[in-house]
């Protein structure tokens, strides 16, 4: 089996006499077209396809999510993995790219797990057992933690260093405890 080897901006614009940066606006318009590809392939097909299964079962709870349009947000994580998966084509800027991506993945996440918090409170309330029993608070509370999660890990992304470190420090123990 031969080898793979990609052929990088600069390589492209030595051999056929084009300024680099002409080749490097090239390799990202190629690249956000590919996102963009695949996130309608994502959309039309993927989310099409879970909504029309949803619809066809007697289960309340995935006809919720429908609604709630989940699966249409993790649709939003094909354009990130493309994006993730070409940056070798523009190594110039590869470190920022993959900074990008997971700050961007991480606020998809959060997006979700908002949107799944939400409709597991709109499913508990369709119960008999609920009516009086709200877990609103509850939810609201994990939503808090979530968001204060995603927050350090943004900002660690950013600076590219380990959350762990913060999530693992004085404060956050304290607060653990207590």
């Amino acid at each position: 089996m031969g080898s793979t080897s990609t052929i990088t901006a600069t390589q492209v614009a030595a051999n056929w006499g084009l300024p680099i940066w002409l080749v490097t606006l090239l390799d990202v318009v190629l690249v956000l077209g590919l996102a963009v590809v695949a996130f309608f392939i994502a959309q039309r097909f993927i989310s099409k396809g879970i909504r029309l299964v949803a619809k066809a079962t007697a289960f309340t709870w995935d006809d919720v999510l429908v609604e709630r349009g989940i699966f249409d947000k993790l649709a939003l994580f094909a354009p990130t993995v493309v994006i993730q998966q070409l940056t070798k084509l523009i190594p110039a800027y590869a470190v920022f790219i993959d900074r990008g991506v997971g700050v961007v993945s991480v606020a998809i996440v959060i997006w979700v797990v908002g949107d799944l918090l939400d409709a597991a409170n709109e499913i508990y309330k369709r119960f008999e057992f609920a009516k009086g029993r709200p877990i609103q608070g509850h939810l609201q509370t994990t939503k808090l933690v979530v968001w204060t999660l995603a927050r350090i890990t943004v900002v660690a992304l950013a600076r590219n260093r380990s959350p762990t470190p913060t999530f693992m420090g004085p404060v956050p123990v304290t607060v653990l405890l207590f």
